[in-house]
């Protein structure tokens, strides 16, 4: 007989939990970012496409992650039981809110530009999402 007390004890809805969760989510997503490239018969423009519409199904993704991750950090937020990096959660959602607030408007127009064949300026804002990304990430691993 399996011991069902033991299972409803495990709580996977802990602010690390939601973190760990949103880290593989967010890796998963990052390693497509580049293959789609790679991919045999798909130019650069179909695969800017790609990536512009993969990044709206990533933000809204994310966007959810960190309203749970926060939601979840309010609700243990007092539990001694269940303890949790506050400062490092804080750096991810800012993280994220600076990626998805900030550099994401002047990359998603230059990504449609892009996508249609049309050359753009070098920009650094590329950098400095990626930059982010590795601030949250590492963040995310150590809520």
């Amino acid at each position: 007989m399996i011991n069902t007390t033991a299972l409803t004890n495990i709580n996977l809805f802990t602010p690390t939990a939601v973190a760990i969760f949103w880290a593989g989510a967010s890796v998963a997503i990052d390693q497509e970012t580049r293959s789609k490239f790679w991919a045999s018969g798909v130019n650069d423009a179909q695969a800017f496409d790609v990536g512009v519409a993969v990044f709206t199904y990533q933000g809204i993704l994310e966007s959810t992650l960190a309203a749970a991750a926060l939601g979840s950090a309010v609700y243990y937020r007092s539990d001694l039981l269940v303890p949790y990096n506050e400062k490092a959660l804080g750096v991810a959602l800012v993280a994220h809110i600076l990626q998805r607030g900030v550099f994401i408007k002047s990359l998603r127009p230059r990504a449609e530009q892009l996508a249609k064949g049309l050359k753009v300026p070098p920009s650094n804002s590329h950098f400095a999402f990626l930059a982010l990304e590795v601030v949250k990430l590492g963040a995310l691993l150590t809520v």
